[in-house]
Formats: structure tokens, C-alpha cells, sequence
């Protein structure tokens, strides 16, 4: 039977139209069907923003559809079942059903949700980047529900998050990086700007660190820094380097807001923010070793924070560290983060000692830092290497004492030693390491092994063990090169610069 004709003059649309479509659907201005809890539109083509369905008005009755509690059943399965999953329960996770929970029912959104928090956390979730606790960060991050003592998770860090799950493995439609990176860019300004409480900082420093990573990563080093900076400037604005000051002392931080971040009774939000400080140092570290360019921290600031530690059992006042930290009898400094903290420490003082005054034989603090080195070299020795954490802090000392006395290794035997020591002792960690089992690799080893490559290199023609040297070092850069963009970057640079030795005469390489 055929359809009698429409007619919209004599079907006018309601006046309560638009108060039934979604507010995305609203501010877009395309149509909605009002199905709850999320909307057809926000289910299949959800907003840059990622601000979840919501409506301004009540369905008629004040009732919610039956479905509203059915979803948020399944919701709460969900979570429950991640829960026991990190936990370590996985008696009803099966090959044939890794999700318990009916995941059919979620739309396209969620699920990139939770395929992207999933995949971030299973390589942030103990790592030096990272300083929140996981599971609060799940909820957070799949509900957006409240995190710590702010609001919501800011925009900008969830971004960053669906930035590095892509980063790490790639989803099927999922958008390209450089989408995805334009959009945690524009949202974590955005963030920035809108700063109303000093606790939503440390969600923001976070979101800068992982960004500063990520360009770290692909050999972006000018936006790298950029936002490395703003990591730190927040950082000392909130007084992140003096949570074990005094109450009476006042220090006179880098600061841009009138507020700054107290320190939480609970001993886990304490642990957070100490970890986000030393986060951002160990940031800052790694780009002064990356790019040569002046450290964002001065070397005279005054740091009173504590060394970050496993657990934070005492308080905070009880443990603070400096930046001329001592390695000796430094029992509260010495879990892997810290040891982290003072190698890439130990690199930055070595370099701000090196490009001081380049004319000194031995510039002041040589000797100094001489000593540290030797100390803290020492003591990583007797600590067996059970991860690429460990061997990072191994190979950013080897490298500050190559970089500290290669300068005058033509001129003392001593420097010559320790400067050839130094390099074979991180090709023979690399070499010691299950190198061929990793599925990624900390950004800074293609700088590290590019300053082995270096010294080799100019050693060619005057020391026989060079040659070796490099052709190991070289060996071992090819490995990391397809893990890491920088670590690609850098073997082409160097095998340009062994490329300028061949032509300069013997001895030859086989490359």
C-alpha cells in the first residue's frame, strides 16, 4: 500500500525538538536520534573533543530507557573484570572470550576507550614516564570519573594516551598519528589555559611529559623541547622541588600561578607528586643529552624533594635530595628510579661542565664530578640488570665518563683508560641484554650509542681498538633503529660520519 504523501506544512516539527537531541548533537547542528545513553551520531562519529553524550532534559516521566541500566551493568562487569585481571585472577579470562564482559554492547567509541588505555598501560604502567597509579587511572580514564582531588581527566591527556596506543600498536581505523597528535597538541593548550585548581597541574604535566616523549621518540626535537619546558615550568610553579621544604622556609620558585600544590595527607598522592618531579627531571636530562641545549633547571635551584622511592613509608621531610646529591651511604636514594634521577643527572652536570669553558683542562667540578661518577659507577656493579631501566642508568654513567675525559684522553693515560672502559661498557651491557626480544626501546639509547660511535670514530686513526669498537656499535644500532625514529635517525647520522672517515684514510670498516 502506498505511503500517503508527507506534508511538512501540515506536520510541523515540535517545539521540544532540539531540547531531545544530545548537546553534541546541538552545538554540531546534525540531526540526533535521542537514543540513550549515547546517540547513534556520538556512537559512530563521535566528537574531536571526546566530551561524552549528555542531554539537558529528562525524558518524559523522569523515567531512564530500560537499556540505561543495562549498560551500565555492563559497564561496571567491565571494570570488575579488569580489576581482577591486573590482579592476576584470570580464571574467567579465556583466549576464545578475553573480554567476560558483554563488549558487544558498547559502541565504537568505547571500545577504542578501552583498547587504547589497555594498550597505553600495558607499557606506561611501570615506567619512568609515568606516575599515577594504574588501576585509579583506568577508571578514570574509561569512565571520566574524578582522578585524585580534581575534576575530570583533562581532555588533553586522554588525547595523549590514544596518541602512544597508537604509537605502540596500531588499531584497525584507528586515526593517523598525525591526527591524533595534532589533537593532544590543541587540547593540552587548551588545558593549560584553563587552569583553575593547582591539582589539575599534575594531570597536565603528565599529558606535557608524554607529548616531550613522543616527539623525543620520532626526532622532533624542537617540539620535543617545547613541551619539555612546559612540563618543567609547571612543575616548579606548583613547588614540586621543595615538597620536603619546611613550612617556614621560603623558597622563590619559577612561577607563573598564584598557587601552589600542598602536599596530601594520603601517602600515595604524596608518592605521585614526588614521582612527577623526578619524571620531569629525568625528562629534562634526556633532552640536555639529546640536543646539547642548556638545561630548563638551573643548577643553583634549591630541591628539597625526596628521592622517589617504591614505597613512601616515611615522611616526606625525611629523605630530601639536591642536585649535588652525594652517591655514598645513600640508602633512601638508591631505588631504580632514583639511580635513574642521579645517571641522567650525572650526564647533564658532565655536559654543562664540558660546553662551559671548553678552554680549561679541567674545568671546576671535574674532579668532583670525577669522583661521583667513580662512586656511583661502583655501586651499579653489585645491582644485577633485570630490565632496560637498569641498563639505561648503566649507560648514561658510562657515557657521562666518556664525555667527561674523552677531551683529554691525548693527553693522560688515565683518561685514555677510563674513556675506553667507558664505551666497551656499554656495548658489552647491550651486548649482555636480550636485545632481540625487545618490542620497543627508551629513546635515549640511540643518543647513547651514538656518542660510543662518535668517540670511536675519532679515535681511528690513532687507536687500533676503534675500529672494533665502532663495528660493534654500529651492529647494536641497527638492532634498535626499526624500535625507535631517533634511534634510526641517529645510525644514519653516524654511518654519514663513519662515511667522512673512509675517505680520510685507514684504517678501513667494514660497514
Amino acid at each position: 500500500m502506498a505511503e500517503p504523501p508527507s506534508d511538512s506544512s501540515a506536520r510541523p516539527r515540535p517545539s521540544s525538538y532540539l531540547h531531545k537531541a544530545c548537546m553534541n548533537c546541538r552545538r554540531r547542528k546534525i540531526r540526533c536520534d535521542a537514543e540513550r545513553p549515547v546517540c547513534r551520531q556520538c556512537r559512530l562519529r563521535p566528537p574531536r573533543s571526546l566530551t561524552p553524550c549528555k542531554y539537558s532534559h529528562t525524558p518524559v516521566g523522569g523515567a531512564a530507557p530500560p537499556q540505561l541500566g543495562d549498560t551500565v551493568e555492563a559497564m561496571q562487569d567491565r571494570i570488575r573484570a579488569l580489576e581482577d585481571f591486573t590482579s592476576g585472577n584470570t580464571s574467567e579470562i579465556f583466549l576464545s572470550d578475553p573480554y567476560p564482559s558483554p563488549l558487544q554492547q558498547y559502541g565504537p567509541f568505547e571500545v577504542k576507550i578501552i583498547y587504547s588505555v589497555d594498550m597505553f598501560l600495558q607499557r606506561f604502567a611501570r615506567h619512568q614516564f609515568f606516575f599515577f597509579d594504574v588501576q585509579e587511572f583506568r577508571r578514570a580514564a574509561l569512565l571520566r570519573l574524578p582522578l585524585g582531588h580534581s575534576d575530570l581527566l583533562p581532555v588533553g591527556l586522554l588525547h595523549a594516551v590514544h596518541l602512544w596506543a597508537n604509537r605502540i600498536s596500531p588499531a584497525e581505523g584507528s586515526p593517523p598519528d598525525a591526527e591524533a597528535l595534532s589533537l593532544a597538541v590543541h587540547h593540552l593548550a587548551s588545558d593549560i589555559a584553563a587552569i583553575q585548581h593547582p591539582h589539575r597541574i599534575l594531570q597536565i604535566i603528565q599529558a606535557a611529559i608524554l607529548l616531550s616523549l613522543y616527539y623525543l621518540d620520532m626526532g622532533r626535537l624542537l617540539e620535543g623541547k617545547y613541551h619539555c619546558a612546559a612540563a618543567t615550568s609547571l612543575a616548579f610553579s606548583v613547588g614540586l622541588h621543595r615538597i620536603g621544604s619546611p613550612p617556614h622556609i621560603n623558597h622563590q620558585p619559577l612561577r607563573f600561578l598564584d598557587a601552589t600544590l600542598p602536599v596530601p595527607p594520603e601517602a600515595g598522592r604524596a608518592k605521585e607528586m614526588v614521582d612527577a618531579f623526578w619524571s620531569v627531571v629525568i625528562l629534562n636530562n634526556y633532552w640536555v643529552a639529546t640536543s646539547g641545549v642548556p638545561s630548563n633547571i638551573p643548577s643553583d635551584v634549591s630541591i628539597s624533594t625526596p628521592w622517589p622511592r617504591e614505597t613512601l613509608i616515611d615522611s616526606v621531610s625525611s629523605a630530601a635530595a639536591s642536585t649535588r646529591f652525594s652517591t655514598e651511604n645513600d640508602v633512601d636514594g638508591n631505588s631504580p628510579l632514583a639511580c635513574l634521577v642521579k645517571a641522567s643527572t650525572l650526564l647533564e652536570r658532565t655536559i654543562a661542565i664540558a660546553v662551559g669553558d671548553p678552554g680549561l683542562p679541567h674545568p671546576p667540578g671535574f674532579w668532583a664530578l670525577d669522583h661521583r661518577l667513580d662512586t656511583f659507577s661502583r655501586y651499579l656493579q653489585t645491582v644485577v640488570a633485570t630490565d632496560q631501566l637498569l641498563l639505561v642508568t648503566r649507560a648514561l654513567v658510562n657515557v657521562a665518563i666518556l664525555r667527561l675525559h674523552a677531551p683529554h684522553i691525548h693527553i693522560s693515560e688515565s683518561a685514555q683508560f677510563k674513556s675506553f672502559m667507558a664505551a666497551a661498557g656499554v656495548l658489552s651491557q647491550f651486548e649482555n641484554a636480550n636485545t632481540a626480544g625487545w618490542d620497543h626501546v627508551d629513546p635515549i639509547l640511540g643518543p647513547v650509542l651514538s656518542t660510543v660511535a662518535g668517540f670511536y670514530i675519532s679515535q681511528l686513526s690513532i687507536f687500533t681498538e676503534a675500529a672494533p669498537g665502532l663495528q660493534r656499535t654500529l651492529v647494536l644500532m641497527e638492532l634498535l633503529a626499526p624500535l625507535s625514529p631517533l634511534a634510526h635517525q641517529c645510525l644514519v647520522a653516524t654511518r654519514m660520519r663513519c662515511d667522512c672517515a673512509q675517505l680520510q684514510g685507514p684504517p678501513q670498516l667494514q660497514l
